[in-house]
């Protein structure tokens, strides 16, 4: 209640220079993001009830092609209004290019929750390990990456093509998973070997590497995001949290210039207020994270820093050890 009287009070105000903005249907709202509709209807449905001048649209679309339409200098036919990203750096790169708006925020805004008022931090989701319990993994004793990397090379053939990872030259957040690993772990690039010598299976995202954990086609898989748990369950699937250390990337929000619709701050308002009160993920989600192990999760700041793993000769230099280490065993 107290959110509708809030976003209903700054909608008048904004009506002052936007009068139909508050007696009227505002347009077509287009946001769009990485998840299939069906998974974040419960939270459109939310916005629109909270803001009913919105006519809300949401849009499956790959982070490469948001990143490509937000940065196209030619005019789209389907403009976009608010884009959901699960990779900040994506965000950052955006911004320092300057394809993105600056939008007011509340005084009561915590810090740091966004950059530059044009890249809104949403929530963190933290990287796992997940086994199949059915396999007999002992994922309660793979409590740090020297132990998860000891017992890939001493495990012999019963893992053999049993084992899957991200294709991080695909998949965007994948591949900020192994930026931000690499850079705390020497141990990274040795898990990546160990992986490499199981013969690895790839998948092009995270969704269908977690779909080959829940029908049994790999028993363990390396840097999951948590999420895929809450958005995509399965039976039967254990997560092995680490103590060394566990990478939260944040999803973020952003809206492209020029701004089309003057309530694009209260959309943005709104949906971080949804997540904050964790009606978004779901609930298991939640759960999981407030787990012991999960509480020590190392988030990474949204900030200038994420663009070194968007240089194109870092990037290339990343990928090509990657898929060395894990493909020519």
């Amino acid at each position: 209640m107290m959110l509708a009287l809030r976003c209903m009070f700054l909608v008048l105000a904004l009506a002052g220079a936007h009068p139909a903005s508050a007696q009227q249907k505002t347009g077509d709202f287009h946001i769009v993001g990485a998840l299939p509709a069906e998974r974040v209807a419960g939270l459109m449905e939310r916005i629109a009830d909270v803001l009913p001048m919105l006519s809300l649209r949401y849009s499956q679309m790959r982070e490469s092609e948001i990143v490509a339409t937000v940065a196209s200098t030619s005019a789209s036919g389907d403009p976009i209004d608010l884009a959901i990203l699960t990779t900040p750096g994506l965000g950052v790169r955006l911004a320092n290019e300057g394809y993105l708006a600056a939008l007011p925020i509340p005084p009561e805004e915590p810090g740091p929750g966004h950059w530059r008022q044009e890249v809104f931090t949403l929530f963190h989701d933290p990287a796992v390990v997940m086994v199949r319990e059915a396999a007999g993994i002992p994922a309660h004793a793979l409590r740090s990456r020297r132990d998860l990397v000891r017992f890939l090379e001493g495990v012999g053939p019963d893992l053999h093509e049993r084992v899957g990872l991200v294709n991080v030259g695909i998949d965007s957040q994948g591949y900020a998973f192994a930026t931000q690993d690499q850079l705390r772990s020497p141990l990274f690039w040795r898990i990546m070997r160990a992986f490499g010598d199981l013969d690895a299976r790839i998948f092009d995202t995270n969704a269908e590497l977690f779909e080959a954990l829940g029908d049994g086609r790999i028993d363990l898989a390396y840097n999951v995001p948590l999420s895929q748990s809450a958005f995509a369950p399965a039976e039967g699937l254990q997560v092995a949290i680490f103590d060394d250390y566990v990478i939260a990337l944040p999803w973020v929000a952003f809206a492209p210039k020029p701004v089309r619709d003057p309530v694009t701050p209260l959309v943005v308002d709104v949906l971080r207020r949804e997540i904050r009160d964790q009606r978004f993920p779901p609930s298991e989600f939640w759960d999981l994270a407030a787990a012991d192990g999960l509480r020590q999760a190392q988030d990474v700041s949204i900030g200038p820093e994420l663009l070194i793993f968007q240089d194109p000769l870092k990037k290339t230099a990343i990928l090509d050890e990657w898929f060395q280490s894990v493909t020519s065993r």
